[in-house]
């Protein structure tokens, strides 16, 4: 039931065009700090893997959801990029804000975790398990008003994010595929449709299940990624003509066969 009651409040807010599309202050403040006595034990506790496990481990890790982002925001960061004023204009802000803020939401994940350790007994990532152990066992008026606080930027931030990963680049990606048929918007409502019969709540189940999906989502991804990067840069030297790429017929650059390149 909450899948679809956010799914009927996002999908107006696909009418809306990419250039009006603003970038909010997301405030994910927390009483869960102040409620816990220290920080919870990630931080005392000593480290349970040492050598070449704990290098596989380093390893392992780049492929859970924190890089899983990376190369899904690489990969739609053209769709943006090419609304910016001048050509470099968007290249050092992705450069420096992808990683960067992935890796300050995954430490307070972990952090939080820690936090709901220390404070309810039980390590708790998901927020919104995390949010629901602050109402048991009667909770004060302030309390609920607390959870609601901190569950609207939550809710905000995840259609903000839908629009900008999963909308404008689907509907981008069809414009260019489908240029008489399909716009932006269109293409938006389709991947909101696609999205509603893939049953995206049942990668909640259990925190392995959410983890197994994106790390295997960015195999894909990263090879998307590489492909363009690599393209773009070592192959085409950051020329293309443009005319060509919405032309059809064997005299344009990009016809190869039928449209296709097979190699």
């Amino acid at each position: 039931m909450c899948f679809f009651l956010f799914w009927f409040i996002y999908l107006p807010l696909i009418w809306f065009p990419a250039h009006q599309i603003v970038s909010r202050h997301r405030c994910r403040d927390s009483v869960l700090g102040v409620k816990a006595r220290d920080i919870g034990p990630i931080v005392h506790q000593p480290a349970s893997i040492h050598g070449s496990s704990l290098a596989w481990a380093m390893v392992m890790s780049l492929m859970t959801p924190a890089p899983v982002t990376q190369p899904h925001s690489s990969r739609n960061s053209p769709d943006f990029a090419s609304r910016a004023r001048t050509p470099g204009a968007a290249l050092y802000p992705q450069f420096f804000a992808i990683p960067l803020t992935c890796s300050i939401v995954c430490l307070m994940g972990i952090l939080f975790s820690s936090f709901s350790q220390a404070t309810f007994g039980e390590a708790i990532w998901s927020p919104v398990d995390l949010l629901g152990s602050f109402l048991d066992d009667s909770p004060s008026h302030a309390t609920k008003f607390g959870v609601w606080f901190i569950s609207a930027p939550f809710t905000i931030a995840q259609i903000e994010t839908n629009i900008s990963a999963n909308s404008v680049s689907a509907g981008c990606d069809l414009t260019a595929s489908f240029t008489r048929f399909i716009n932006i918007r269109r293409g938006g409502c389709i991947a909101a449709l696609v999205g509603l019969c893939m049953c995206p709540w049942i990668l909640l189940k259990s925190s392995n299940g959410f983890t197994s999906y994106p790390s295997a989502y960015s195999v894909f991804l990263s090879s998307i990624a590489g492909v363009m990067v690599t393209e773009y840069y070592v192959i085409r030297k950051g020329h293309y003509n443009v005319a060509d790429l919405y032309a059809t017929g064997g005299d344009t650059w990009y016809w190869y066969t039928y449209g296709l390149n097979l190699r």
